[in-house]
């Protein structure tokens, strides 16, 4: 078996509403690569660069860019079941942090044309603050 590998691009662009985006608009620029190397693991990394622009005058001067770094290794459980286990380095400003991760995912090919997805993922970050432990849900269509 040939290994197989994905690149694909992603922008998304937002107008922050928190109170340290107000008035932000801000973008994601995102690299994710897959590498399949066996027909049940494949080798899941991606780069995401936060791309923030004060076009509107906001009321707070520090503007919160960063870029992720994200890998794990990815296994198939039966038909539509994964697990992967990973981690995430995020390079910031004056604040990098570290963060292992656990997910669950189950996803769903119907009507030929969607693609249902559900995730659960825990994960456990560590930076200069204490360890913060939480947990995700996520649902897709797409």
């Amino acid at each position: 078996m040939l290994p197989c590998a994905f690149f694909y691009f992603n922008v998304v662009v937002g107008i922050g509403q928190t109170e340290t985006e107000s008035k932000l608009l801000s973008g994601v620029a995102t690299v994710n690569y897959s590498f399949s190397f066996h027909k049940k693991y494949a080798l899941k990394t991606s780069i995401e660069q936060r791309l923030p622009a004060d076009w509107f005058g906001s009321d707070y001067p520090t503007v919160n860019s960063r870029t992720d770094v994200t890998f794990g290794i990815q296994r198939k459980i039966g038909t539509y079941f994964s697990a992967t286990v990973g981690g995430m380095y995020r390079f910031q400003p004056g604040n990098n942090r570290q963060r292992s991760y656990q997910q669950l995912a189950f996803t769903q090919q119907t009507l030929s044309r969607f693609r249902l997805a559900n995730r659960l993922r825990l994960d456990q970050t560590f930076g200069q603050a204490a360890p913060i432990y939480r947990y995700r849900y996520r649902f897709g269509v797409d």
